[in-house]
């Protein structure tokens, strides 16, 4: 019998870490952050890092979406030992966020996710 070695997620590098950004902020301190850093980081400027700036640009996306957000807090708080990509693509229906009300979770949030 093997015993299932857990896999370790390093959080501490998050959406929130990456925009310089504390889990309390709001909409418009991760804007401005986020203006800062792909200002920065841009492929078009001389010290621009394609890389870092797809990081950026995830980053905004999650962070600026309440849907995402509010999922994204949940798996920072759950402990689970998965990526949140992997958590969102296999585990986020079968896990107790899904919206009770409604019997399904979506990723796709139509109005908040137009950024």
């Amino acid at each position: 019998m093997s015993i299932p070695i857990p896999i370790f997620v390093d959080k501490s590098r998050n959406y929130y870490s990456i925009l310089n950004c504390h889990r309390s902020s709001n909409e418009e301190q991760i804007l401005t952050e986020y203006k800062i850093l792909a200002k920065k980081y841009h492929p078009d400027t001389a010290s621009g890092c394609k890389e870092k700036f797809q990081e950026i640009e995830e980053s905004k996306r999650i962070l600026l979406c309440p849907t995402l957000r509010k999922s994204y807090d949940s798996w920072l708080d759950s402990g689970i030992s998965v990526s949140f990509e992997t958590w969102k693509e296999k585990c986020a229906t079968n896990m107790h966020w899904a919206n009770a009300e409604t019997n399904s979770f979506s990723w796709v949030c139509e109005v908040c996710c137009a950024h």
